[in-house]
């Protein structure tokens, strides 16, 4: 597992995002990024999850 200073959380994203954070795991959900089985644990995403997190809501704004 990885350290906490290591991941970033979908809260943490939508504080810097302008999207909820339920919004960023239902996306996440959606995208695969975890199995069924891991439902109810906490997100806890890579930095490089995170970067495409951000890709992907700073693009979907910027087309708007």
């Amino acid at each position: 597992m990885p350290r906490i200073d290591e991941v970033v959380t979908p809260k943490q994203l939508a504080e810097e995002l302008p999207v909820a954070a339920k919004t960023i795991r239902g996306w996440l959900r959606n995208s695969g990024f975890r199995p069924d089985v891991e439902k109810g644990a906490r997100w806890l995403l890579t930095h490089e999850q995170a970067k495409l997190v951000r890709e992907r809501f700073t693009t979907s704004r910027q087309e708007q």
